[in-house]
């Protein structure tokens, strides 16, 4: 056992004592410094070290084997299983890539994800969605550019953008889709409080966004896939590079790649 796992890392103190060894036993899986295959300490050993009682202890381990972190075999000792095994849905894993450092892979791979549900999402919602959900569309969309130009407020312009996101669920008439994408944006939106969203990138997001509304509006799947994926490119370059702020436009070149994708597929 490294001498990192005996020294807790400072965690937000309104976690409890289970949540903080948890997140600390985590953080030492997610970075390395216990690898896969490595043996926990006894029972007694972790207990005595982090001066915690058993029951505590056996919680914090029973939810990281929950997690696909530890492998629990009565009789045996627990040990850390495989990156692959690992449920990187998990808060617990999320938080332990956010300490280690290693958020941004994560955060790329979810917006992958996005693409490849969101795209379907909002052609749906184009054809199914209904009035009212369009005029809620259209709504989100009008506060967003008045946060743009006036209060610049970058926390309050993405909880309208987790709203929006949330209608096109919905309209998508499919709970499946709606449950799963609603629990990205869970996710994601446990970095927003340090999302690399400027100010000034809030107007080219807020018109981003209402091209999505105007084709869910029209009917067209198509267009509104590809906007969504101008959206979601775009948004995803900005929350992954560090010292970029990211395209000013709401479209770039990559709009020219889906057109040119969607010819091909139409041909």
């Amino acid at each position: 056992m490294s001498t990192a796992v005996a020294t807790l890392v400072p965690l937000p103190q309104k976690l409890r004592l289970r949540e903080q060894l948890v997140l600390h036993l985590a953080h030492e899986i997610v970075s390395g410094r216990l690898a896969a295959g490595d043996p926990l300490p006894s029972e007694p050993e972790l207990a005595r070290e982090f001066g915690i009682s058993k029951v505590v202890l056996r919680e914090a381990i029973q939810e990281l084997a929950s997690c696909g972190l530890l492998r629990v075999q009565h009789g045996k000792r627990t040990t850390v299983l495989e990156q692959g095994d690992w449920n990187v849905l998990a808060q617990p894993v999320q938080e332990a890539y956010r300490l280690s450092g290693n958020a941004d892979e994560l955060t790329r791979q979810l917006y992958d994800v996005r693409l490849v549900l969101e795209l379907s999402a909002v052609a749906l919602a184009a054809e199914h969605s209904s009035q009212e959900q369009r005029a809620e569309l259209d709504g989100l969309v009008d506060a967003m550019r008045e946060i743009a130009v006036q209060a610049k407020d970058v926390p309050a312009f993405l909880v309208n953008d987790r709203a929006f996101h949330d209608v096109i669920g919905r309209a998508t008439g499919n709970m499946v889709l709606r449950a799963m994408m609603r629990d990205l944006h869970n996710l994601l939106a446990a970095n927003w409080n340090g999302s690399r969203t400027s100010p000034a990138q809030l107007e080219p997001l807020a018109e981003q966004h209402a091209r999505i509304a105007a084709a869910i509006r029209l009917g067209d799947a198509a267009a509104a896939a590809a906007a969504m994926e101008v959206h979601l490119l775009w948004a995803k370059r900005v929350e992954t590079t560090l010292g970029d702020d990211g395209p000013r436009e709401a479209g770039d070149s990559r709009r020219g790649r889906t057109s040119a994708r969607r010819s091909q597929a139409k041909g």
